[in-house]
């Protein structure tokens, strides 16, 4: 007999650790699916921003447009001086984004 002379416990080890080693191969292609993808851009894609941008729905846009001024922060405060910026902006990326 295969298992004459063999512990239970060393039974169950051996049964567990191929249960183990089974189900961690039938698994990997499981974890090996496609990255995420979010309006036709998935995750590792190689873009340019114009691509980028046009995939996103967006069609004129700036690259690293001029900041709120010391003048502006302090009349309105960070918060209200980012968001009068991003207004008069509109869409943007910053070029360290890509």
């Amino acid at each position: 007999m295969l298992w004459a002379g063999v512990s239970q416990a060393r039974r169950w080890v051996t049964a567990l650790g191929f249960m183990l080693g089974a189900t961690s191969l039938f698994s990997a292609p499981v974890r090996s699916q496609v990255p995420c993808d979010f309006k036709g851009v998935s995750v590792g894609d190689k873009v340019s921003r114009e691509q980028l941008m046009q995939r996103l729905g967006v069609s004129s846009f700036k690259i690293d447009p001029p900041t709120s001024s010391w003048d502006e922060i302090e009349k309105y405060g960070i918060t209200g001086a980012a968001e009068r910026q991003d207004d008069k902006t509109g869409p943007y990326l910053p070029r360290n984004l890509l």
